[in-house]
């Protein structure tokens, strides 16, 4: 934990990076932040200044909970951590945001009608949400948008997200505690909380499977969070030295969706003869090869619950085994096996969790909630470095977990394992 700063220490570096921060948008001819109608959707920064960032949000969170102090602070997140998911589940459920146009001013009654909803419910909704920053309120009971309602309207993935947030996790959430007492141990993937909110037996992606919508809202959720910045796949590629002579000749990327890791390693790499991309026979039917890449890029049907056919000197988990529980994640390691040869690889990216929260507050919390989702839906984890070297080790003992890599700003790590066995 690190140390406790006084009120002046906080406003001596919330002042000092916000002049960094200034400085370099000044400098770079960028937008500042706002939240006028109309302001971009991702505050962008150049790379040298991302530290900036995280430190002021860290100082301007610590600053916020020892002004509201400790009985004031757990209030309001009681309340807020509850009742504000539903209130964007009541954004995403009448598509509030959509129905509103962009520098459209218009009154509460003409929304509720376009909505479905009654003038005095809709004010009651939009003032409340407003209140959060969505929207503005121009004159008297008339409302538009801002920056933050239109990013909910009009940004690709992020009413997806809201919904799946809101629809999926929050009723889990809610049978965390009476799942944690019924299975206090368990390690199956329909015995979690989100089985419990559902009712049923499926696990979450034998769900999604028989919910064509569903599965389409999580695909979009997912490929929004796994567009941001933070999770760039150029990210991995600048993480691994594969320079002259290191550089493999095959490389599989193993649930590798449509295929962006790929693309960049292998515009990355030109020594690498071939590169396949292997997921489920619904995703790979749908993918397309790159232009100028065809020689070189493939995809094919594969399920990692079965034996793996496809020998390769390099093969890639990336943001995988954490939906699995240990002997899950032990069971697809497994079926990797048998077509493995000595010096041969298995790189896996994915978030690797400190021991315990370190006071880095605000990352802290986006990494130990995404934990948090990974008991809800899968009884699984994000794991520790301790975690990901026992996992392999259980595994099979001949792999040899060589080293852990984070190119920042990503949020993951790169982790590279051997396999020393014949």
């Amino acid at each position: 934990m690190a140390p406790a700063r006084s009120l002046l220490e906080l406003a001596s570096t919330i002042q000092a990076h916000t002049v960094a921060i200034d400085g370099a948008l000044k400098s770079e001819a960028l937008p500042e932040p706002t939240f006028q109608s109309g302001g971009p959707p991702v505050f962008g920064l150049p790379a040298s200044q991302e530290g900036d960032r995280v430190a002021l949000l860290e100082a301007l969170e610590e600053m916020r909970a020892l002004l509201m102090g400790p009985v004031p602070y757990i209030v309001l997140s009681a309340a807020s951590w509850t009742a504000y998911p539903g209130l964007l589940h009541v954004l995403y459920k009448f598509q509030i945001p959509q129905k509103l146009e962009l520098n459209e001013r218009i009154s509460y009654a003409e929304l509720g009608k376009r909505c479905g909803l009654t003038e005095a419910n809709t004010q009651h909704i939009v003032r409340t949400a407003i209140s959060l920053r969505f929207f503005e309120e121009p004159e008297k009971d008339i409302v538009m948008h801002n920056s933050f309602s239109q990013a909910l309207a009009t940004v690709p993935g992020v009413m997806d997200w809201v919904g799946f947030c809101a629809e999926d996790v929050l009723p889990a959430a809610a049978k965390w505690a009476e799942c944690l007492k019924a299975y206090p141990e368990s390690e199956d993937t329909t015995k979690t909380a989100f089985t419990m909110a559902n009712g049923g037996q499926d696990g979450y992606f034998s769900l999604l499977d028989k919910d064509a919508q569903r599965q389409q809202r999580f695909a979009n959720g997912q490929g929004l969070i796994m567009a941001h910045p933070a999770r760039d796949p150029v990210h991995f590629v600048n993480s691994v030295d594969w320079s002259g002579d290191k550089c493999p000749q095959t490389v599989v990327d193993i649930g590798g969706s449509n295929g962006p890791l790929m693309a960049a390693i292998l515009n990355k790499f030109p020594g690498i003869q071939q590169g396949v991309v292997q997921d489920l026979p619904g995703v790979v039917s749908q993918a397309q090869v790159p232009d100028g890449l065809q020689d070189r890029m493939s995809f094919e049907a594969y399920d990692f619950f079965t034996t793996q056919p496809r020998k390769a000197d390099v093969r890639i988990f990336r943001v995988i085994l954490h939906d699995w529980p240990d002997a899950d994640a032990i069971r697809i390691l497994r079926n990797q096996i048998p077509v493995l040869e000595p010096g041969h690889r298995i790189i896996l990216n994915e978030v690797v969790v400190e021991g315990s929260p370190d006071g880095r507050v605000v990352e802290d919390q986006q990494m130990w909630l995404s934990d948090v989702m990974m008991h809800l839906f899968f009884n699984a984890k994000e794991r520790s470095r301790d975690d990901w070297v026992a996992l392999f080790a259980a595994a099979d003992p001949r792999f040899h977990v060589e080293s852990f890599t984070v190119v920042p700003p990503s949020v993951l790590s790169t982790i590279v394992v051997v396999w020393t066995g014949s």
